[in-house]
């Protein structure tokens, strides 16, 4: 092998002895993140479900943190209230529900969305949870993590952008 040769094969070592392990590395940053976020995620909902309610300070405490852990998240929270079949009936008017024989058949679709809680939480600092909601907290990664835009920008490779997504909750004690 001639001078040139050895020189390709040197850089070409070099190259791979640190795009390996550079990869591995990133890829351990982003499940550590990963873990971080779900956590404080989890914190947050059963603060939520032990005190009943989401206050602003609650709130911006998480988006900080998701803020600093350097990629972009949303933050979804459902507040779903349970509905009793003689709920359904009374809501329609209708006075022949025993008939039917559905007493006990619960029905959870009455659903506060994100916008309407984070409405109440800027307008008066608090959202109440009635005892026996259940709360739904869910964390969404926008877009690939920052170290993967990293990896394909630098080394030519790409690791798989995944929109991973913690949902946790409860019902509100």
């Amino acid at each position: 092998m001639d001078f040139s040769g050895r020189i390709i094969a040197g850089f070409l070592a070099v190259l791979l002895i640190t795009v390996f392990p550079l990869r591995y590395i990133i890829q351990q940053n982003v499940q550590d993140i990963d873990c971080l976020v779900e956590v404080r995620a989890r914190r947050l909902s059963d603060t939520i479900r032990d005190g009943g309610y989401l206050d602003r300070r609650m709130y911006e405490e998480l988006i900080s943190f998701l803020n600093t852990a350097g990629d972009r998240y949303d933050v979804e929270i459902l507040d779903i209230s349970p509905v009793r079949g003689e709920d359904v009936y009374a809501l329609q008017g209708m006075d022949s529900f025993e008939a039917m024989g559905y007493s006990d058949y619960m029905i959870y679709h009455d659903i506060t969305y994100t916008s309407e809680i984070l409405e109440s939480v800027c307008s008066s600092g608090l959202y109440h949870f009635r005892s026996g909601n259940y709360v739904s907290l869910g964390v969404v990664r926008k877009d690939k993590p920052s170290t993967s835009r990293f990896m394909s920008k630098y080394s030519g490779t790409s690791m798989p952008g995944r929109k991973k997504i913690f949902t946790c909750g409860g019902v509100v004690y």
